[in-house]
């Protein structure tokens, strides 16, 4: 399956819009608006497609030892069934750690963030909880979650709400075997990592 793959575009957060010429830097770079329209379309061009669930709120979570899976959004799980797509679960290890967050940042800092991530899409201001790490980063990918039995009966066509909550339960199981088969064998001390769904 890898060899059929044809990631040639990756999603660039609204946010981009945000400041002079990044847009245009990310949409010569392949880049495009992360909305389901220019979503679809490029699945339906036959490209393969990198989402982030959990974007900025995953980010958040970051802590060394804290190992968060940002999963309660369903849309890109019903656009993959809509769409007619598999899911190919993938995991980074280290990344928790490059800019390590605080556990329990003040309450008024947590609404400040909240308030300007739905202006801007960007998680600020971070919260640091230390200095930036540089600890190896380990990309791991499973093998495409199979969701044949779950699709729409064409490309476009609504589905049912059963058939949603069964490919995410299934993404998410996949997910965490993907993480617990892979923790020990990457560089980093993960050997005893958890992972936590939210």
């Amino acid at each position: 399956w890898f060899r059929r793959m044809r990631l040639r575009a990756a999603v660039a957060s609204g946010a981009c819009g945000l400041f002079p010429g990044f847009y245009e830097l990310f949409s010569k770079l392949g880049g495009f608006e992360c909305t389901w329209p220019f979503i679809a379309k490029h699945l339906r061009e036959g490209k393969d497609v990198a989402l982030f669930p959990g974007g900025a709120a995953e980010s958040s979570y970051a802590a060394p030892g804290r190992y968060v899976c940002v999963v309660y959004h369903k849309g890109f799980v019903r656009m993959a069934l809509q769409e007619r797509v598999d899911i190919l679960p993938m995991w980074t290890f280290g990344d928790e750690s490059l800019v390590p967050q605080m556990w329990n940042p003040p309450g008024f800092v947590v609404a400040l963030q909240r308030c300007l991530k739905e202006i801007t899409g960007l998680l600020v201001p971070p919260t640091f909880g230390g200095l930036p790490r540089f600890p190896p980063l380990t990309l791991v990918s499973g093998v495409p979650v199979s969701l044949e039995d779950l699709w729409a009966a064409e490309p476009g066509a609504p589905v049912s709400d059963a058939a949603v909550d069964e490919a995410h339960r299934r993404y998410v199981e996949a997910q965490r075997k993907l993480f617990d088969r892979n923790k020990a064998l990457v560089p980093g001390g993960h050997a005893k990592a958890v992972i936590e769904f939210r």
